[in-house]
């Protein structure tokens, strides 16, 4: 959310505050999970800030640069921030795991801000990923939302993918 260490400043005091009365406006709570890059976000943020939050359903959202404390059959993580690139285009991508920790399933967003510009998965092995959540990188599929046409592309898990990239 902040990607600062050292104080909170006022454009991250004014970006939390238009946040907080979008969610307000159409009925919803903003619920902050802290990441590695979030050391002030506990400054700056009057309400609860969380290590991991469990969703109504199970799903067990945090940050992914740890191993989560807790227990799901779906872990929604960032960290690494996937991108892919095809045809000389780099995209955003989410990457989905089925049972790629622990049992469960990995669901890994990419960015949500410019600040955190992305990693290519195309040729990743799960070393080359810093969150401890990808033990094989080569189960993981990217998906790519095409705004555009209005769809979202699913492609073949890494391992199947590599050899066409």
């Amino acid at each position: 959310m902040l990607h600062r260490f050292d104080r909170v400043t006022e454009r991250s005091e004014t970006a939390l505050s238009a946040l907080e009365a979008a969610c307000s406006d159409v009925g919803a709570t903003p619920v902050f999970v802290a990441g590695n890059h979030d050391t002030m976000l506990v400054e700056a943020w009057a309400g609860t800030v969380y290590d991991e939050f469990a969703l109504d359903d199970g799903t067990l959202v945090s940050h992914g640069h740890r191993h989560p404390d807790g227990e799901s059959q779906l872990h929604v993580v960032g960290h690494d921030h996937p991108t892919i690139t095809i045809e000389g285009r780099t995209r955003p991508c989410a990457l989905y795991g089925p049972d790629a920790y622990r049992g469960a399933d990995v669901l890994m967003l990419p960015a949500f801000t410019r600040l955190a510009g992305g990693v290519e998965v195309n040729r990743m092995r799960a070393a080359d990923f810093q969150s401890p959540l990808v033990r094989d990188a080569s189960r993981f599929r990217p998906l790519v939302r095409d705004e555009n046409a209005g769809e979202t592309l699913t492609f073949p898990p890494l391992g199947a993918l590599r050899r066409h990239l």
